[in-house]
């Protein structure tokens, strides 16, 4: 009986280390390494302060979200929020960001500093174009082509287009770029990528744009 009962703990932790590894996987990378400084920055306020982290009071989000209003954005704050949340819960604890408290105080920031996000004026035809005169054809020259060409035609954003993967990308007709999770937003590229590096698809997995030394 002890036997069968030491080899059930076993596969237990092994089934409890898939389920971490999966709940990992759950995450876009870039969105992990975004809960991971916030909650860093928020233990290490908790540290400076005297108060506990985990699991943090309701009365302690809602003092950290009124000292961050000081300096930070809304959208600022709410990732931190996430990423409070997203702490808590992976250690069994109910979220305090969703208490009345640090609802109000969320609230009252959000209407007194606003919510407008700061719009980027996108890149035009002609500014693309001579962003492309301006590099050369050595490896470098040929990848950041692809890159210009590849993030206006599809419209993407930094995190897709280094999500692009070679093994993951079917050969498609031009103006129809194919990425693994990637938006399906495409329009007609304004300059024929000539100079482009040319990979058969499967043939090299890994990113699309590696870093050229």
């Amino acid at each position: 009986m002890l036997l069968r009962s030491t080899e059930q703990a076993i596969e237990l932790a092994e089934i409890a280390a898939d389920a971490r590894d999966f709940v990992a996987a759950s995450r876009a990378e870039n969105t992990t390494r975004v809960y991971r400084t916030g909650w860093t920055q928020f233990t290490a306020w908790c540290a400076e302060h005297g108060v506990i982290a985990l699991p943090a009071g309701a009365e302690t989000v809602a003092l950290y979200v009124a000292d961050l209003a000081k300096g930070a954005k809304p959208a600022t704050i709410d990732l931190r929020l996430a990423a409070i949340s997203a702490a808590h819960r992976a250690a069994g604890h109910d979220s305090p960001t969703k208490e009345e408290a640090v609802r109000l105080v969320r609230r009252g920031v959000r209407r007194t500093l606003g919510t407008a996000q700061r719009q980027v004026r996108p890149v035009t035809v002609p500014e693309l174009r001579a962003m492309l005169q301006g590099l050369g054809i050595d490896p470098a020259g040929c990848r950041d082509r692809a890159l210009l060409l590849l993030g206006f035609a599809g419209a993407l954003r930094r995190s897709e287009l280094v999500g692009l993967d070679v093994a993951e990308s079917p050969r498609e007709p031009m103006g129809s770029p194919s990425a693994s999770g990637a938006r399906r937003r495409t329009r007609r590229a304004p300059v024929a990528p000539s100079a482009s590096p040319s990979v058969e698809p499967g043939n090299l997995p890994g990113p699309c744009l590696a870093r050229v030394a």
